[in-house]
């Protein structure tokens, strides 16, 4: 069965604006919490892009390479806090016209913490060192809101009428709203559009608007505004220990802590619309997910010779329990009568397993004394071997196998950092990142790329410390989405193609004290 990428990912966008979201997971529910961004963390290891899989001494090392634990020779605790500002870029191409609109959100936010013991501390040849860590970390952050503004030929209502015609629904006897249940959950958004007027019901024509708007040449003003919130933050038991300060190694156990929020609002109005009995009408929907997960960490250090070292760590798949729930707004205002309104309200939640990529990380760093650092990380992620199950992980979802095989490909990230004194205790820092694209295919190269530029300040004395970074990311492009997108019996009803570009503006602060 082949697949192509552009209909799997409007058909997301279908299913999520035309139907119930609870019956229509996709792969990009996976991907969303598949994909990890080590610009968050400390200043100190968000400065220098994140490339810390050689290096240890650091809180990030719990979440990087547990290895670099061994590092420490003294106990530690510490904390990072940011003020983050995403803003998002749209672009819609419709048979009016291309639109674009700007969308920014600024959240004060925790980014880690923790504490780590020195339990052993010893310089002679054998065991020299071991050390435990409690730490948070945050890996993902979902506060990106946008919105997509346009004129177009083609309404939501029309498409809902499609949808309606193959579903098999008819309504009561006597005209009466349909009732919303499990059997007929995929229609929700369809059943709305007809309990609150939009679509009428004639056993001949089936499901159709009727003057509300003219049958042809009409056009419509639309507005999508999507609000969404949350994180991944993963808390990480670990323990590095040294031997001979030459190889070090580390074990890593993370459990993570996910939630997820999504307002989706859309406002549709017939141009001139004063004229026809359809005003404008608005549909709301409001999706919540919230998540566990689980994994294990191990790595390695190794210091052949001076100032080198060299790192590898692999992070097992997460394994990640959703709950899942969702619910429906929608409003509808006429010239002539009065507005009317329905909705679908949360239910009980529903929950699927999923299990995210297994990493690779893979570095080497050279320290020039007291001087400078220079460090270069490699990451490998199978995002190929993205899986979702039901039923407390008995049974594969097949359909999104063939998603995750017809879209993804493992990507390729490369990290670097430089750090050096620039006065005593006073040390400068630089970095980037760059995150490739998990998408296959030539024409999709660009899309899902993400690059960190970072930069930072750092002073140390001996039992205290305290770091700042600055990191801009450039999101790249997001996949070109539509709002809907309708077709049967030679009819096509579509929204504009719309596509999102991403940046965001991090300053995190990080204090720590050694003890």
């Amino acid at each position: 069965m082949k697949i192509k990428p552009f209909l799997l990912l409007t058909l997301g966008a279908v299913f999520w604006l035309a139907g119930n979201r609870a019956v229509a997971q996709t792969s990009e529910d996976v991907l969303r919490f598949s994909r990890y961004n080590y610009g968050f963390g400390t200043a100190r290891s968000a400065a220098m892009g994140g490339a810390f899989s050689s290096l240890g001494a650091d809180f990030s090392s719990t979440v990087i390479n547990p290895a670099g634990l061994g590092m420490y020779r003294r106990s530690e605790a510490g904390l990072s806090m940011s003020v983050t500002s995403n803003a998002a870029q749209t672009t819609n191409a419709t048979d009016q016209g291309v639109y674009r609109t700007t969308m920014d959100k600024t959240k004060f936010t925790l980014n880690s913490g923790g504490i780590v013991f020195n339990a052993y501390n010893d310089d002679a040849v054998g065991l020299t060192n071991v050390t435990f860590g409690i730490t948070y970390n945050k890996l993902a952050d979902f506060n990106n809101p946008y919105s997509v503004v346009g004129r177009s030929s083609g309404s939501m209502i029309d498409a809902f009428g499609i949808q309606m015609n193959g579903s098999g629904i008819v309504p009561p006897a006597d005209n009466g709203p349909i009732r919303f249940t499990a059997d007929n959950s995929l229609y929700w958004g369809g059943i709305l559009a007809y309990n609150t007027m939009l679509l009428n019901y004639d056993p001949e024509a089936k499901y159709a608007p009727e003057g509300l708007f003219p049958i042809d040449g009409a056009v419509f003003d639309s507005r999508y505004r999507s609000l969404t919130k949350g994180s991944v933050g993963q808390y990480d038991l670990s323990v590095g220990l040294s031997i001979s300060h030459v190889l070090y190694l580390g074990l890593g156990f993370g459990i993570q802590d996910i939630s997820y929020r999504e307002q989706d609002y859309y406002e549709e109005a017939p141009l001139n619309n004063n004229a026809y009995g359809l005003n404008h009408f608005n549909y709301i929907q409001y999706l919540r997910q919230e998540a566990t997960a689980w994994n294990f960490k191990f790595g390695a250090i190794v210091r052949p010779v001076g100032g080198l070292r060299i790192g590898a760590a692999i992070h097992t798949p997460t394994y990640v329990t959703v709950d899942e729930d969702y619910a429906a707004d929608m409003y509808t205002y006429f010239n002539d009568y009065e507005p009317q309104q329905d909705g679908v309200q949360y239910g009980e939640p529903t929950r699927y397993d999923m299990r995210t990529p297994t990493r690779f990380i893979g570095g080497i760093s050279y320290t020039f004394g007291q001087t400078a650092i220079v460090s270069v990380d490699y990451e490998r992620v199978w995002y190929n071997k993205m899986k979702m199950f039901w039923g407390e992980w008995e049974e594969e979802d097949v359909v999104i196998s063939e998603e995750v095989a017809a879209l993804y490909k493992p990507a390729n990230n490369v990290r670097i950092g430089v750090e050096a004194m620039v006065a005593p205790q006073f040390f400068a820092r630089v970095g980037y990142a760059l995150y490739d694209s998990m998408y296959k295919g030539s024409e999709w190269k660009d899309y899902g790329k993400t690059m960190n530029y970072s930069c930072g300040l750092g002073y140390r004395s001996g039992s205290w410390s305290i770091d700042m970074a600055y990191i801009y990311m450039d999101g790249g492009k997001n996949l070109p989405r539509m709002v809907f997108n309708e077709t049967a019996d030679g009819l096509s009803y579509q929204s504009g193609v719309y596509e999102v570009k991403d940046t965001r503006h991090n300053f995190t602060l990080t204090a720590a004290i050694r003890f």
